[in-house]
């Protein structure tokens, strides 16, 4: 799902965009029918996705981006606001964390919310 979203803030054409939105319907609907499914949305805000950039090239070269500032906040308009809307929440669960804090205390603490 984050690929997807990822794609959409790239402004693909409506075609491309119906058929990648209908793709990760289909893989989810696939999934769902031999397993549970529970989506988990990594909160942070775009400032969090710039500095953590900054500071991590091996971050940065996964995903290259011209403008980060601009790309960071549609990416995260697409995960924060479409992506949720997207999911099918009668079948699948969604779990929120905040995702904003860096460290080893702030992985952790996420893992024992998704556990949890």
């Amino acid at each position: 799902v984050g690929n997807w979203a990822w794609v959409q803030s790239r402004n693909p054409d409506e075609s491309t965009r119906s058929r990648l939105q209908e793709q990760v319907h289909k893989a989810i609907r696939r999934a769902g029918e031999n397993s549970c499914i529970l989506f988990v949305l990594l909160k942070v805000d775009p400032e969090t996705c710039v500095r953590r950039r900054e500071s991590d090239q091996a971050n940065a070269s996964r995903l290259p981006l011209s403008n980060p500032e601009l790309e960071c906040r549609r990416l995260h308009s697409y995960l924060q606001e479409k992506v949720q809307n997207m999911i099918p929440r009668s079948s699948c669960p969604l779990l929120e964390v905040d995702n904003s804090k860096d460290g080893d205390n702030a992985i952790q603490e996420s893992c024992l919310q998704i556990l949890h």
